[in-house]
């Protein structure tokens, strides 16, 4: 194969000016801050004099006279050989097999906590009868751990888990995603991926230990894990990658392809978790096989796959973050401390409290109000499934197999939800409404049902 050989998803510009209606502005990476307004990196002396870039802006200007190309006219990969250009096809493997590790030893994960907290408990309370982790950890249930109590103490232990997993994450993940503006996305991706490698570590010692290590390093495994950036950071570093590599009138088809990763994965990987822990009766097997699916995925983005951020786009997003970050200095004393300043850290979340030009009250307002909802929305359909599980597990005298499967069978019919009864529901609503809504932007369906 030779460098002539072009990814299915990335087209030729002008497909992409016929499909857009001539919008050849490329957008921005769905995380990070290192691009301009548009999506389009310009360097001094690139951008046509006296013009600004806007989103009808041309691909070309016949007029420019020989000046030289706008940096959206460049390519950056013409004559790098094909094994060298980036494309979502390089990091759609590795992210299927990092999404069935993340949704293979959640179920197991909730059991070992189970399992822990139901023998300190009894540990605490003088319990003298037949030890209780040898059973749990086989994947049976015990009878002493289906009272209240002890599932009281794991529903508020997983809480615990997820709120320090969960702030340190909104903390980090925007840092992180503008660092991999400039310095590429691969790095950032194993870094992230480095914090669930982390909460695999933690989980086996403490099964593997537990006289040495309680449930609580079970703790420091989600704040490495939140300092990393989480599992969502990942993802949305995915998502940057495809928006590298593909034009805009593509992106949609490579989101898709994500998400559709992203569904298979957490519906197929209980599956597999609970068929593992049958066949080899330890419960231990999921979390080596979830620790060495993450170790691959580290080497492989590190190692392996192309950068889908050119040399020149990351020099530009360099020089674009200091001269931010040189007029918000201007005039204020420099000191080592200030970058301690724990409103650093929030900065990034001002991106749902705009000021700029072109921004309103009642814009903050309904970014403030999509951002709770949100939060609330994924918050319960997230947290709603451990209690489920304790539930049935105590009800019904589920193990790993059992509750492994019921979460697989729920993640199907998300995906059937999602991908078949979604689609055509807004379809049948929609008829008609593109002779009746020429405009771009929201539609009656939308704002009604939204």
């Amino acid at each position: 194969m030779d460098s002539s050989i072009q990814d299915p998803l990335v087209g030729s510009e002008a497909e992409a000016q016929e499909i857009l209606g001539g919008n050849g502005i490329s957008e921005p990476p769905l995380i990070g801050g290192g691009l301009s307004a548009g999506g389009a990196l310009y360097p001094r002396g690139l951008q046509h004099e006296g013009a600004e870039a806007g989103e009808t802006s041309p691909l070309t200007d016949e007029n420019r006279n020989g000046a030289p190309p706008r940096a959206d006219e460049i390519d950056d990969w013409e004559g790098v050989p094909w094994y060298r250009k980036p494309s979502v096809f390089w990091l759609l493997p590795p992210f299927c097999l990092f999404t069935m590790a993340f949704g293979g030893a959640g179920v197991p994960r909730l059991n070992v906590i189970l399992a822990l907290i139901c023998q300190q408990y009894y540990t605490d309370t003088g319990y003298t009868g037949n030890p209780i982790l040898p059973v749990l950890m086989g994947g049976d249930n015990d009878k002493h751990c289906k009272e209240p109590e002890v599932q009281a103490l794991v529903s508020k232990f997983t809480l615990y888990m997820s709120l320090v997993a969960g702030i340190f994450s909104a903390l980090t993940s925007p840092r992180l995603g503008s660092l991999s503006d400039r310095h590429g996305r691969r790095l950032a991706m194993a870094f992230s991926s480095f914090g669930m490698l982390a909460s695999e570590i933690t989980t086996i010692l403490a099964v593997k230990y537990p006289d040495l290590f309680s449930v609580n390093i079970l703790l420091l495994g989600s704040l490495v894990d939140g300092l990393c950036g989480s599992f969502m950071l990942g993802m949305a570093l995915s998502y940057s990658y495809g928006a590298d590599c593909t034009s805009p009138a593509r992106r949609a088809v490579a989101f898709g392809y994500f998400q559709g990763c992203l569904f298979l994965g957490i519906a197929i990987g209980p599956v597999l978790g609970g068929l593992l822990i049958e066949r080899t009766n330890n419960i231990l097997s999921v979390f080596y096989s979830a620790l060495g699916a993450h170790a691959v995925f580290i080497a492989y983005v590190t190692f392996f796959m192309p950068e889908s951020l050119s040399e020149r786009r990351m020099v530009l997003a360099r020089e674009n973050h200091e001269r931010e970050r040189m007029e918000r200095q201007e005039g204020a004393p420099k000191h080592w401390w200030n970058s301690l300043n724990p409103i650093n850290f929030l900065r990034p979340l001002t991106i749902l409290f705009p000021t700029g030009r072109g921004s309103s009250a009642r814009l903050r307002l309904n970014l403030m109000l999509l951002a709770a909802t949100d939060c609330v929305l994924f918050g319960v359909g997230i947290g709603s499934i451990t209690v489920i599980l304790i539930y049935a597990e105590a009800k019904f005298d589920w193990g790993n197999f059992e509750s492994s499967i019921y979460v697989s069978i729920v993640n199907c019919f998300r995906v059937t939800m999602l991908f078949v009864l979604l689609p055509l529901v807004v379809t049948f609503f929609r008829r008609g409404s593109t002779a009746q809504n020429p405009l771009k932007g929201c539609d009656t369906l939308d704002i009604k049902y939204g």
